[in-house]
């Protein structure tokens, strides 16, 4: 005897939450990895780049059917902000830093212009397209990321402070 109870709850899914780690790791850890493969910086960027990244996963695992909307508008936002610190590393071979906010603050349109027509280049051109590129590709292979209801405030509640906890630690021992 089958006994049926309506209610179908879909597995978890080890791809899927891979997808969704590299997705949402990929706006941040690129960048650090170039850094730090240029010997520019140590793995402590790496490091808080992959932990504060997986903040992201807290939305997708609370609401897995939603992981294309969330991911869209999240993803949006990371991928404009990374794309111009990833552009500002290959103009100037550095990191994007606060006192570079403190400038783009004070520049008016016509000195933004100049700025723009003097560093646009064929490069920045490529590497846009490749990493929006990239970008996009990875939001399509995003599915659902299910963990059984129990488990899923208590997997997100958890992330939260162990993806915390590591840079607290590591800034204090300093």
């Amino acid at each position: 005897m089958h006994l049926n109870t309506g209610q179908n709850t879909p597995a978890f899914s080890w791809n899927a939450l891979g997808w969704a780690i590299l997705y949402f790791c990929f706006f941040s850890t690129l960048l650090q990895v170039i850094i730090f493969s240029s010997g520019y910086s140590g793995t402590n960027g790496v490091r808080d780049s992959l932990l504060f990244s997986s903040l992201w996963l807290i939305p997708v695992f609370l609401f897995p059917g939603r992981i294309k909307i969330i991911a869209a508008v999240v993803g949006f936002i990371l991928w404009a902000t990374s794309l111009a610190a990833l552009c500002y590393y290959f103009i100037y071979g550095h990191e994007f830093s606060q006192s570079v906010l403190f400038v783009m603050f004070e520049t008016n349109a016509r000195e933004a212009g100049e700025y723009f027509s003097q560093y646009f280049s064929l490069k920045l051109l490529f590497i846009t397209l490749v990493y929006t590129a990239v970008s996009v590709f990875l939001w399509t292979r995003l599915r659902p990321v299910y963990i059984p209801s129990p488990w899923r405030g208590i997997v997100s509640f958890l992330l939260l402070p162990g993806s915390l906890f590591p840079v607290i630690i590591s800034t204090i021992s300093n």
